[in-house]
């Protein structure tokens, strides 16, 4: 039931049903005087446990919510899910019975319960638990997966088709029920099992990568249980008083719109008001630049060049035009230049392709994208693009859901659409509605109307605002107000209210709207604007009239309300951070906003301290800044780290587990680099470990693979390899990552290092006491940016007299750029990335490029080898390796080409396969990091927390427990790892020769397999499957290629493959 109507002449607008929520006595039991303390503890607490190196204080927190409510099921269940996370599992299950004890309708108990039973195999303890479920809460699709899976289990096959049944009719968008009634029917009823199978795979491609990744194990009942209404003001507005702040400016021109300029993320915006002929410029109590134009119907403001000063969009009837401007009113740098033909409506900033900048799209009677190339230039790849016909009004970006998307909301004259975000440049339209919107501009914008936590898109011409309400993810056509000029929180009550062309509007919370009293507002509004001008921490309002004439309105409503001024500059993202998400909790209050390059006010109403600042930037981290106070200016940087690279290596070296480095460097799974291509990559590794880092323990060598970044692991097979060799003589091999051809494995025999007699860098410094000792000093003076791009930069070597055949060997290590990166650098030309080359002199003395790819480190920090033999080309000894990648060179030198094993090599190879393999959760180690990321990131085994900044990849993973079989030989039945996993691998010291005086034992871990990081511009990156295999022509494969479908693989996918991802950062908002 839905109902929606304006009540006009009371002033009241009543949007659906107001909910009514349940209080328990036991929370009516607590004092006023510990209920504001209560809430505090349980936001703090699911901050702290959603924080790396916070999960201990997280369990201690919420047990003193439970202490404070001893009588509250909502605190002992979640005190008992945080000790589940910990892995206090037996605890954790103690206190969720008990939490059943105080409330046993509480569905949450039986869902958890019943799932983890499951996951320990306890079959029948599990049934009942989700029966249970299922009485309280029929209509939950998950509940009825794993009934099914657990009926499958037992052996009760129909049973468990009855209730795959029930989770397709409750959950008709969810692919795994399809597929286990493929498996239990097609022996039994193969044309019925079939059906089920293609609609397996018609969800499989629609969501493959969609805003809701599925995970059966999770369900709306598997979050903290936060049972809150929406948020409900604590003080109704009352009369709103503006008055006048700095001089008025006036446009000659009838204004067409304004907008809020950003010109740095932590400075107010400046205030463009725009007609069809003009531009201006302005600020209170600063003089007004006009800049004159023709045929303008809009102006988006966007940071095209990460430069952090935003540049404007012109959309007319003539075409597409771009103006860059300086920071300041003045002066005006440049003319707009054009760059699309057509006749627009509108333009639209948005980072449609993930590469950390900012494209164009623009619709009218033409519609047309635009991608930046990073280069000052843009491409117009308005073929790829899914755009529906129709002449457009206007355009706005947002995420639906929480999976880093940038979905596109469009107004045509007779529908709208909603673009959805597929990644890799790749978007599906939908319709949403096919009213009549007429020939008006329409005003959208991005809001949180009703404090849920999902964006809202209002739309708005000079006679009304409809709002399209966000529910779960998916927009539905909701209430029409009264044309909404802006949306602010005046009074800072908590709760965002609206202004008109007349009055402001008061927000009540649960969809219910008032008009309230209005001072200082003039009359024949047309547009307007709100921001905090003068960081007083209230809102105050620009005012264009129809005239032209602009007001600059200081908010000067009494009130005592808490509030908080925000600003974030990136490091890794853009620098204005467009498009980051922002949330702030305080209590009961909870408020979701979009950054838009300049700082915002957050009313927090009587809230007496801030529990959670959440910061998700664009590129899908998340960033925690609890424990905030109140009535104060915050300027948050990113903290920018590694989310995606390869698994490390820990090896136990008599003392403690030593990180030795990354591991599948060479091997990233579906790395996006542009147009539509994927790197090709190798899938096997060996790694370098030297005797003093792994030692015997309990007669075992213990190494711990680990996987703790954004990504996942396939790993196929892992040997140890012990090798044998005179003390006197250095063993090396080639630890690099390079383009096809792949490098074959080869050990190198060393007696004498030839180090070079001299060494610059580009700039023609001294740099030769750098490579000449192994000592993590690093050639270092060149310019990186925040992508991992660094200039062209070059190491220059002279070695002098050198004859015969020498292999050159450098050590050193690289700060990875990620697959989105690699996309932005490939549209240019100009910012193209360049492998390191090796370049000789001619006979002329000119440099010659003789090996245009000679690979890489593979982690941090290797040895590569380069062959020079018969790379010279004139008497002279020097070389030059030149990259524009951002790689750091230590020792360096050249050494006779000796490969070893030869037939009369003192070097003993032996290979030992793992003793033991288990998988388990190991967390996230921490990580030490050079402020000026100088040196290779570092990783404390010992020290390690249960969270981190992303949650792993929505899919199954290898279960925990014994895995040796999958890992003794290439036969792509993998290990599966997920963000915060780890392969426990134990060699067995007496499978190895004795060896003998004089000679020292040091060791190769070899690994065979890949990883895939969780990137926009990865293929597949955000789910586990499809999984690769060593056959396949290329990943992605085409769909005539699939994983092995034979008995032992099905086999190894039902024993080992059911393990769902954890979901380690749980929504701070509670939308239930």
């Amino acid at each position: 039931m839905n109902f929606r109507y304006f009540l006009g002449s009371s002033g009241v607008f009543a949007l659906g049903l107001v909910a009514i929520f349940s209080v328990s006595p036991s929370v009516l039991e607590i004092t006023p005087a510990t209920a504001q303390k209560l809430q505090e503890l349980r936001n703090l607490g699911k901050a702290m446990y959603e924080n790396p190196g916070t999960q201990t204080q997280a369990v201690s927190v919420l047990r003193q919510a439970a202490e404070i409510a001893p009588h509250s099921a909502q605190d002992r269940l979640n005190y008992g899910l945080a000790l589940l996370r910990s892995g206090q599992v037996d605890e954790g299950i103690r206190e969720i019975e008990r939490a059943r004890i105080l409330n046993p309708k509480l569905p949450h108990t039986y869902f958890n319960l019943g799932v983890e039973f499951k996951k320990r195999n306890e079959v029948e303890r599990a049934l009942r638990e989700l029966t249970h479920m299922v009485e309280l809460v029929p209509t939950d699709p998950k509940t009825h997966y794993n009934l099914g899976v657990l009926h499958k289990l037992k052996g009760d096959f129909k049973q468990a088709i009855i209730s795959f049944e029930h989770a397709i009719q409750f959950g008709p968008d969810l692919a795994a029920p399809h597929f286990q009634l493929y498996n239990t029917l097609r022996r039994t009823e193969l044309n019925r099992a079939k059906k089920h199978l293609s609609h397996f795979e018609r969800i499989k491609a629609l969501t493959q990568n969609s805003a809701v990744n599925e995970d059966i194990n999770w369900s709306f009942y598997s979050e903290l249980y936060d049972p809150q209404p929406p948020h409900v003001p604590t003080e109704q507005a009352t009369a709103i008083q503006f008055g006048a702040m700095g001089d008025s400016h006036e446009l000659n021109t009838t204004p067409l719109g304004v907008l809020l300029r950003p010109t740095g993320s932590t400075t107010p915006p400046q205030i463009m008001v725009w007609s069809n002929r003009s531009l201006l410029l302005t600020e209170p109590n600063r003089e007004a630049i006009e800049i004159l134009v023709d045929s303008v119907n809009h102006v988006a403001a966007g940071d095209s060049n990460n430069d952090g000063n935003s540049e404007l969009c012109l959309a007319g009837a003539t075409g597409l035009r771009l103006l860059s401007l300086s920071a300041e009113t003045s002066p005006v740098f440049g003319r707009p230049y054009m760059i699309a033909d057509g006749n627009f409506s509108s333009c639209l900033w948005v980072d449609y392709d993930h590469d950390y900048d900012l494209d164009l799209m623009a619709i009218g009677i033409n519609q047309v994208l635009l991608r930046n190339n990073g280069d000052g230039t843009f491409a117009n790849v308005s073929e790829t693009f899914p755009f529906v016909q129709g002449v457009g009004l206007n355009a706005i970006g947002l995420e639906l859901w929480e999976n880093n998307s940038s979905n596109i909301v469009a107004v045509y004259k007779d529908k709208i659409v909603v673009y959805e975000d597929l990644k890799l440049g790749r978007f599906r339209s939908e319709i949403l509605d096919r009213s009549s919107r007429g020939k008006q501009p329409v005003r959208m914008k991005v809001v949180d109307v009703n404090h849920d936590g999902f964006l809202d898109v209002t739309i708005t011409n000079r006679i009304s605002t409809l709002v399209l309400e966000n529910v779960n993810g998916r927009l539905q056509t909701g209430i029409t107000l009264p044309s909404i000029g802006s949306w602010a929180d005046w009074q800072n009550r908590g709760i965002l209210d609206a202004v008109s062309n007349s009055s402001v509007i008061s927000n009540l919370g649960h969809f219910q709207f008032k008009l309230i009293p209005t001072i200082g507002l003039p009359s024949n509004i047309a547009f307007t604007a709100a921001s905090d001008f003068n960081s007083d921490g209230r809102i105050d309002l620009v005012v264009v009239e129809n005239s032209g004439k602009i007001h600059y309105l200081r908010n000067k409503t009494d009130t005592s309300n808490a509030w908080v001024n925000l600003a974030f500059h990136g490091v890794k993202n853009n620098k204005l951070l467009e498009g980051a998400r922002i949330e702030v909790k305080a209590g009961g209050f909870y408020r979701k906003d979009v950054y838009a390059g300049h700082p915002i006010t957050v009313g927090l109403g009587s809230a007496k301290q801030i529990d959670t600042i959440r910061i998700t930037w664009p590129n899908g981290l998340i960033q925690n800044e609890p424990g905030q106070s109140i009535n104060s200016i915050y300027r948050f940087e990113e903290k920018p780290r590694l989310s995606g690279s390869c698994p490390m290596v820990y090896s136990w070296n008599g003392q403690e587990f030593e990180f030795i480095s990354e591991i599948l460097g060479v091997a990233p799974l579906g790395a996006g680099i542009g147009n539509g291509q994927f790197l090709t990559a190798d899938h096997d590794e060996y790694l370098w470990i030297s005797g003093e880092k792994l030692k015997p323990r309990d007669g075992l060598y213990n190494i711990r693979i680990t996987e703790e970044l954004r990504e996942v692991a396939y790993l196929d097979q892992v040997k140890l390899i012990a090798v044998d060799h005179p003390k006197h003589l250095d063993i090396f091999t080639s630890e690099k990552f390079k383009l096809p051809p792949f490098p074959v494995f080869q050990l190198y025999e060393v007696t004498d290092r030839i180090y070079p007699i001299s060494a610059h860098d580009k700039h023609g410094n001294d740099v030769l006491e750098l490579v000449t000792k192994r000592d993590a000093r690093y050639v270092d003076k060149f310019h990186r940016d925040f992508t991992n791009r660094a200039e062209l930069h070059s190491l220059t070597l002279d070695f002098s007299d050198l004859h015969g055949e020498y292999m050159l060997f450098l050590h050193g290590w690289v700060d990875w750029v990620d697959a989105s990166h690699i996309v932005a650098s490939s549209q240019s030309k100009q910012n193209q990335l360049q492998m390191p080359i090796l370049e000789v002199k001619d006979s002329t003395g000119r440099w010659r490029v003789v090996d245009s790819d000679v690979g890489l480190p593979a982690g941090s920090p290797r040895t590569i080898a380069i062959d020079l033999t018969g790379k010279f080309l004139s008497e002279s000894r020097q070389v030059r390796i030149s990259s524009n990648m951002t790689v750091y060179w230590d020792e360096i030198f050249v050494a006779l080409n000796k490969k070893s094993p030869q037939s009369k090599s003192k070097v003993q190879v032996t290979e030992l396969l793992p003793n033991t393999a288990t998988i388990d959760f190991h967390g996230f180690s921490k990580v030490v990091i050079h402020p000026g990321r100088l040196q290779p990131e570092r990783y404390i085994y010992s020290s390690a927390s249960p969270t981190t900044l992303w949650n792993p990849t929505p899919g199954y993973y290898t279960r925990y427990g014994d895995v040796r079989e999958l890992l003794t030989e290439v036969d792509d039945r993998f290990v599966i790892l997920g963000s915060g996993d780890q392969i426990d691998l134990r060699f067995n010291v007496e499978s190895l020769p004795v060896l003998h005086s004089g000679n020292r034992r040091d060791f190769l871990l070899m690994v065979d397999g890949w990883a895939k990081e969780n990137e926009a511009n990865t293929a597949h990156g955000n789910s586990v499957e499809p999984l690769p295999f060593h056959a396949m022509s290329a990943y992605p494969y085409g769909p005539r290629e699939s994983y092995p479908d034979d008995n032992r693989h099905k086999e190894y996918l039902r024993k080992y493959n059911r393990r769902p991802a954890l979901r380690l950062i749980r929504p701070l908002q509670n939308n239930e």
